[in-house]
């Protein structure tokens, strides 16, 4: 299945130093092909963007990760941006954030009317919230993955790709 996905990998405070210190394309490539906790949020990353922030793409605090803030590392991908680290600090805040978000109010914030802009383009009102549940689906397993992280205290590499 082809599309733009986003990929969350676990970091190690001293991993995401190296990475810094030397973000060319291929040190970072190479991070990504190493083992290590990871989380696929498939298409629904853009979809979660929107819930959380009410935006289609610029969005201010922690829970814009997707798609803004950390620090950039290399140029991965040309038009969607490099690579971003997210610190153990970082991801604290964001957790903060989502884990009291319940499946109610994201059912408030979910408006399919407002998404065109959304990827991947198939949110459909006449749907009636039939594709809520696919979101709903992978912002419980970013919730579970970020809770990993936190109590872990890592940090983590965002990238769309």
């Amino acid at each position: 299945m082809g599309g733009l996905i986003i990929t969350i990998e676990e970091a190690s405070a001293n991993e995401i130093e190296y990475l810094q210190k030397r973000p060319a394309d291929d040190v970072v490539e190479s991070f990504f092909q190493t083992e290590r906790s990871r989380l696929d949020l498939d298409k629904a990353w853009h979809g979660i963007h929107f819930l959380l922030t009410g935006r289609a793409f610029e969005a201010d605090g922690p829970e814009a990760f997707l798609m803004m803030g950390g620090t950039s590392l290399g140029e991965l991908h040309e038009e969607f941006g490099p690579a971003r680290a997210l610190s153990a600090q970082e991801i604290q805040a964001l957790y903060e954030v989502v884990k009291s978000i319940t499946v109610e109010e994201l059912k408030e914030r979910y408006q399919p009317e407002h998404m065109q802009e959304i990827y991947p383009g198939f949110w459909d009102p006449a749907l009636d919230g039939e594709d809520f549940p696919y979101l709903i689906f992978y912002f419980e397993r970013l919730k579970q993955f970020l809770a990993q992280l936190a109590e872990q205290q890592k940090g983590a590499l965002v990238v769309i790709h």
